[in-house]
């Protein structure tokens, strides 16, 4: 039996930047009388219209049902599709799934001659791909967008209209990375050094040590001592561990959720356990850990939503340098900071439709109810208390329960609002759609400087990866891809493992590809075109890991 796709949107705004020919055009900001066009809507063709619209309107509202495919590869991909029905099935790898079009994958045992002949029978089907239907690369959002006739606006670019939309800063943080992200030239002898060095370092001889002081940042407590972490393992060779903590930890925080709505008091050492081996995992190799966690079901239950803004937490803190002692508190507080939801209706949680203002108070009324009930099992350390306590308040003031602002929020309090609202979005959800990761991340950042603390948000990003480990993307080749590994060099350049050919069918057999390594090629390299929400093509490629939770 086919699978039902995941349905278009008929109607999503766009800024005029992000129109393209092939697009449905269904209206503009102004009244079609007042434009030189006489169709209420079209389909927009390469020419003059698109300089047109650009000149007469700020926003268009295309419908995507009706738009060519290509046209659309640019705009987010939660943007564009109807959300999918938490009971939606999803595709599965099966024996019959075809072969990959674009690249020709080998068994790692062929002779150098058998992968050299496929590499380039490989290559010479990319770039027949490529020419046949060029997409371009719109993963920059460069700040002053290029017009079809190649002349560059002389005005500030203006967002895409989009839910979430990109911002300055973000185009500025993403163009900072490194300097030829969009570029296809070969790597640098300094950069083509550094990379082979990362990679015959199987494991540092030091596991951390003092950070020097020039490197704290101002939002840091001036009196915590900062460290230098450096991975104890590959990601490979951790990701074991890390699916076994995830798992442990996974089954305790059930066993706590199910003690609680049974009336039973909460033990603090249920907790502790599960912070203590989540801290090792995050400490030897905090990519293994994201990867687990991203192969687990990605329900909103409270539990699970608590464990993962537990490990973005840690992750966030390895980052800045936390010694272990303060990670462990991070973990404690991401495990903590949503128990009292348990004590709150399913069906509130769960709803849909717009909150009453009873409903709201309510649900606001969590984060005290949470406090008390841990209370209750013990003292808690003071800054676990104030990151639950804080974890809804906003750098504006706009947050709950005490309306804080700015300084007088905590760094934990920081860290876990940051935290809390990024495994939120990418979480499913009955009320909101469910974003990509890298959609997010842009959606913090729209609410960097006002509700949230922005040096933080552009550090958490750093910490856990703009395309995050365990995303699903899309190439340029057509191909929907799952990302494996970063690499310290190219930031936009990971290891990825193909999932599907490029007319988006399942490989029997995926395989890996280093974009990097795609990046150093002169001609037509494979880049990451945009990120894409659990389930996209309806594609559940957590089944290739059941198990065994393997990354090749």
């Amino acid at each position: 039996m086919k699978l039902p796709a995941q349905p278009l949107r008929n109607s999503v705004r766009i800024s005029v930047d992000d129109v393209r020919p092939g697009m449905f055009i269904a209206a503009l900001d102004r009244p079609w009388a007042e434009t030189p066009f006489l169709l209420q809507g079209f389909l927009l063709e390469a020419g003059p219209d698109l300089a047109t619209i650009r000149a007469c309107a700020q926003e268009a509202t295309i419908d995507p049902s009706r738009s060519v495919a290509a046209a659309l590869a640019h705009l987010p991909w939660d943007a564009l599709h109807e959300p999918l029905a938490p009971d939606t099935p999803l595709r599965r790898p099966t024996a019959s799934a075809s072969a990959s079009k674009a690249v020709v994958a080998t068994p790692s045992n062929a002779s150098w001659l058998q992968r050299l002949l496929a590499r380039l029978r490989g290559d010479a089907s990319v770039r027949a791909a490529a020419a046949a239907e060029r997409i371009p690369y719109f993963l920059r959002y460069p700040d002053e967008p290029m017009l079809a006739s190649g002349a560059r606006q002389n005005k500030a670019a203006r967002s895409a209209a989009l839910t979430p939309p990109s911002s300055q800063q973000f185009s500025q943080f993403l163009a900072g990375l490194y300097p030829r992200d969009t570029g296809g030239e070969a790597l640098s002898w300094r950069e083509s050094w550094r990379l082979w060095r990362e990679r015959r370092r199987v494991k540092p001889s030091r596991t951390e040590r003092t950070r020097p002081p020039a490197a704290r940042a101002d939002f840091l407590p001036a009196d915590m001592p900062l460290v230098v972490y450096t991975n104890q393992a590959t990601t490979a060779q951790e990701v074991q561990r890390a699916q076994d903590a995830v798992r442990h930890s996974d089954a305790v925080m059930a066993r706590i959720a199910s003690d609680i709505r049974a009336d039973l008091p909460i033990d603090l050492n249920d907790f502790s356990e599960v912070v203590s081996v989540l801290v090792d995992s995050v400490v030897s190799n905090p990519a293994a850990l994201l990867w687990s966690l991203r192969m687990r079901d990605q329900s909103s239950r409270t539990y699970r939503h608590g464990l993962k803004v537990a490990v973005y937490m840690m992750a966030l803190g390895r980052h800045l340098g936390f010694p272990k002692p303060q990670l462990t508190e991070l973990g404690n507080i991401g495990l903590m900071l949503d128990i009292g939801m348990l004590n709150i209706p399913e069906e509130l949680v769960d709803k849909s439709a717009p909150l009453s203002d009873d409903e709201n108070r309510r649900l606001m009324q969590h984060v005290a109810d949470g406090v008390s009930m841990l209370e209750k099992g013990g003292p808690l350390p003071a800054d676990i208390v104030r990151g639950i306590r804080e974890h809804h308040e906003r750098i504006d003031g706009s947050g709950y329960p005490a309306g804080l602002e700015g300084a007088a929020i905590s760094i934990y309090g920081r860290m876990a609002a940051i935290a809390d609202t990024f495994a939120a979005m990418t979480s499913a959800r009955a009320y909101d759609i469910t974003h990509s990761p890298f959609d997010a991340l842009k959606a913090l950042f729209a609410e960097a400087r006002t509700r949230l603390h922005a040096p933080l948000v552009e550090q958490f990003v750093q910490a856990i990866g703009i395309f995050p480990v365990g995303s699903l993307i899309e190439l340029t080749s057509g191909e929907v891809a799952v990302v494996l590994e970063h690499n310290s060099v190219r930031r936009l350049e990971p290891t990825v493992l193909v999932l599907t050919d490029t007319d988006k069918e399942l490989l029997q057999q995926p395989f890996t590809r280093d974009l990097m390594v795609s990046a150093s090629a002169r001609v037509d390299p494979i880049k990451i075109l945009r990120g894409l929400a659990d389930g996209a093509y309806d594609i559940d490629y957590r089944e290739y890991y059941s198990g065994s939770g393997a990354l090749h």
